[in-house]
């Protein structure tokens, strides 16, 4: 069967059907040759605006369909439906769905069987692309969503969504915010990662406690002395315990350590003075430094930073100071002078 329509205006159809029974078929093509690039429906379209084959499903209710595709060969690669878009430039699509229900979606694919393999998607630039422009205040995971994955079994090792590269350069996932506001990739559940192999790159919450001392503290000769971070500046965590001079961490994770101590006054020829960051949990990390030999005093502001890996919720870090002059020297108190931040890297 085969229609053409040559005007070149007006709203015309090389073929139309019309079934109104409930289980009957507008048009129905068959191509019954046992070899052969045959075509059960074929449909051409001139206009720039044409379409080469259109169904429209004007029921308001039921799932009914404005075009079917269907293959019952097993052989791989075969297709119920596929789009091509032969153009060798421009934004074109093998495919588009649109959608104008808010519950619905543009494209969307089922897998009825329990066996399924990972088909070869090495010939496509993009195997999957997603793109939605719709904005929204929500900060749920489902929000407007380019690609949406969802596994709703209630049980066995379902996926929501894979990815695969053999390439030893390759991405099997790969996740970019173009906003400085925005995140690569979100995870929601009671597991950050899971598998052999956790992240590869950068991940941080740039969630921060920055705690100083408001006022000097006396530290004495040869005596491990914790520094007395009695006031906060900015506490995401809300977790810093003033009371105890300590960082309580909130949550697993890595977390980097950057401090500031800055002796009130100079300290003597060849006296040694250290900086500990101390953990309920990790071996002592110790700064160690002496003022210079060779006569007089020194004005010593000490800095540094670590990052301590594998904390849990509940333990905790502080900084503790030590020096061998021959007296009592104080730490300068204020937030320039003597201060301590606590980074979460994810």
């Amino acid at each position: 069967m085969k229609g053409n329509a040559f005007s070149s205006s007006g709203n015309t159809e090389g073929v139309f059907g019309l079934a109104k029974s409930t289980s009957g078929t507008g048009v129905k093509g068959k191509a019954s040759a046992d070899s052969g690039f045959t075509k059960g429906v074929q449909g051409l379209a001139k206009s720039p605006d044409g379409r080469g084959v259109q169904g429209v499903a004007y029921s308001t209710s039921g799932e009914n369909i404005g075009v079917r595709g269907e293959t019952k060969s097993s052989t791989k690669n075969a297709t119920g439906v596929k789009g091509h878009a032969t153009a060798s430039s421009g934004q074109t699509y093998g495919v588009e769905g649109e959608t104008d229900s808010g519950d619905g979606a543009g494209v969307a694919g089922k897998l009825t069987t329990d066996s399924f393999s990972y088909p070869d998607l090495s010939e496509n630039p993009s195997g999957v692309l997603g793109v939605t422009d719709r904005s929204t205040d929500d900060s749920t995971v489902f929000g407007p969503t380019g690609v949406l994955g969802l596994a709703t079994a209630s049980s066995g090792a379902r996926v929501g969504v894979i990815g695969r590269t053999t390439s030893p350069g390759g991405v099997g996932i790969l996740g970019v915010t173009q906003d400085n506001g925005g995140i690569g990739v979100y995870s929601a559940g009671n597991s950050v990662t899971g598998g052999d192999h956790i992240v590869n790159g950068t991940v941080a919450r740039k969630s921060t406690s920055i705690a100083y001392a408001s006022s000097d503290q006396s530290i004495p000769f040869g005596v491990e002395t914790t520094v007395a971070f009695d006031s906060v500046d900015k506490d995401d965590f809300t977790t810093f315990d003033t009371e105890n001079n300590e960082f309580v961490v909130p949550e697993l994770g890595e977390y980097r350590v950057d401090f500031a101590v800055k002796w009130a006054e100079p300290l003597e020829s060849g006296t040694e003075h250290e900086v500990i960051i101390r953990s309920s949990v990790a071996k002592d990390i110790t700064f160690t430094r002496k003022t210079p030999t060779n006569g007089g005093s020194s004005v010593v502001h000490d800095t540094g930073s670590t990052v301590i890996p594998h904390l849990t919720a509940g333990d905790t870090i502080s900084i503790v100071v030590r020096h061998d002059a021959s007296s009592s020297v104080d730490l300068a108190g204020g937030r320039a002078s003597t201060h301590v931040s606590f980074t979460h890297l994810g």
